[in-house]
């Protein structure tokens, strides 16, 4: 039987909820499931690549997760486009050996707030993250998700 789950993954999986200011990070391992949020990526756009370059070569994940924002009713907005492009950049500069995937984001900036209860020691951002990739590593099958 095949696993098509995250936890086919051996090693830490890297989440990315990806925004015009900051990126928020956050890593989980597949088999304990429990996550960290790391320090965001304060950055414009264009020149955010090298960070997160970084951010592989120190945690050497098994995999990539990108959050995918939806409108309230589940439908692509502009800001769903503008991820996909910056994903599909990233795809082409970095070209990443290992596989990448889109989650749904939806509800994770007001979970995000939830859990933070005001604390700012902690990015929103980065909390985000943590949500997205908690979510992705319950899933029971990934298989969709897998940016090909």
């Amino acid at each position: 039987m095949t696993n098509n789950s995250a936890a086919q993954f051996t090693s830490d999986i890297l989440g990315f909820d990806i925004g015009s200011a900051r990126i928020g990070v956050a890593r989980i391992h597949p088999i304990v499931k429990l996550s960290e949020p790391l320090a965001p990526i304060v950055t414009k756009f264009e020149n955010s690549f090298d960070p997160i370059t970084e951010i592989i070569k120190t945690y050497h994940p098994s995999a990539l997760v990108f959050g995918l924002p939806r409108s309230l009713n589940g439908n692509e907005t502009e800001q769903t486009r503008s991820v996909r492009e910056f994903v599909e950049a990233f795809i082409r500069e970095v070209k990443p050996s290992l596989p990448l995937y889109f989650i749904d984001e939806a509800g994770t900036s007001k979970a995000a707030d939830e859990r933070l209860q005001g604390d700012t020691k902690i990015s929103r951002d980065s909390m985000s993250a943590c949500i997205m990739i908690e979510d992705f590593v319950q899933l029971k099958d990934i298989t969709q998700l897998e940016i090909k």
